[in-house]
């Protein structure tokens, strides 16, 4: 190249006036002064050591973490401490259940209770007590009829819907139907709480409610109820509650036309046959009776 030392003395701006004026009436001017004036244009990028540190360091960081799932441990504590009240709600249920016993039509059931004790269960009765609190709170709830045979020296109370029966080593039923409730002692004594009144019945006498009216005691001579021989009997007691015992005892629909249901029967009947059971109570009131089914029987007035 001809000009190669006024190129190199002008591009570190080393020519004198002379020589300048020289280059520029040489082709290669022209050339040279278009590629330095667009280098000129470019602009040097700034560079910030210390961010660019920082910046490094953060994605080296970010390659080697492994990325890790923080466990949120509160609430894991609130769920096992759900699962304990729920479990331990279950536990308390379960062993305070209480124990029911439950008879149908034509039905009877003996259970003991835990102390000893026995009870009979008449047909259509139900008790219910729990086994777990029986040491600090004997108490029993009954619906029906049933004997209790209490062990010397236990004492309990028995609860139905129109009174209560406090016991203490004795043998005693009680009856507690509809409109109708009954206490017969057979050994030692109890104490019946019945219409607002306290009442103590020892061996050998008996108690009856009929709609809401407290009777006279009454005595007697049996060694046990009659239902637990299959013999329902009865002294001077409406003859509506006497149909009804016949229907638990045999299964029955019985109805009536004409009959006075108040009128007093005293008789017995036994549960192994119904129709000498309706015989026993249709022939002294001089009533009669017809089968329309198998389950259900008229009774009327002849």
């Amino acid at each position: 190249m001809e000009n190669k030392d006024l190129i190199s003395k002008w591009l570190n701006d080393e020519l004198n006036a002379r020589e300048l004026a020289a280059f520029k009436n040489t082709s290669d001017y022209e050339a040279y002064k278009d590629i330095v004036e667009s280098a000129s244009k470019f602009k040097r990028p700034e560079f910030d050591e210390e961010q660019g540190l920082r910046d490094l360091k953060e994605r080296l960081t970010a390659i080697n973490e492994t990325p890790v799932r923080k466990l949120n441990f509160s609430a894991y504590y609130k769920i096992a401490a759900m699962l304990v009240v729920v479990l331990g709600s279950g536990i308390f249920f379960w062993l305070n259940r209480p124990e029911v016993i439950t008879t149908g039509y034509s039905e009877m059931a003996m259970l003991e209770l835990p102390d000893q004790s026995t009870v009979k269960l008449n047909a259509d009765s139900k008790i219910k007590y729990k086994p777990s609190k029986w040491d600090e709170q004997r108490k029993l709830q009954l619906e029906g009829e049933a004997y209790f045979q209490v062990e010397k020296g236990k004492k309990f109370t028995v609860v139905t819907n129109q009174g209560e029966v406090s016991v203490l080593g004795t043998k005693f039923n009680v009856k507690d139907r509809k409109g109708y409730f009954e206490v017969y002692c057979y050994e030692g004594a109890v104490k019946v709480n019945v219409a607002n009144r306290e009442i103590i019945v020892i061996k050998g006498n008996s108690i009856k409610v009929i709609d809401g009216e407290v009777m006279n005691l009454k005595s007697f001579d049996r060694k046990a109820p009659g239902w637990t021989f299959q013999e329902s009997d009865f002294e001077a007691v409406p003859l509506k509650f006497v149909i009804a015992e016949l229907e638990r005892q045999f299964d029955l629909k019985i109805e009536t036309q004409k009959v006075d249901l108040e009128q007093l029967f005293t008789g017995s009947f036994s549960h192994t046959n119904k129709e000498v059971a309706l015989k026993a109570i249709s022939v002294p009131l001089q009533l009669n009776y017809k089968f329309e089914s198998d389950k259900k029987v008229i009774l009327y007035e002849e």
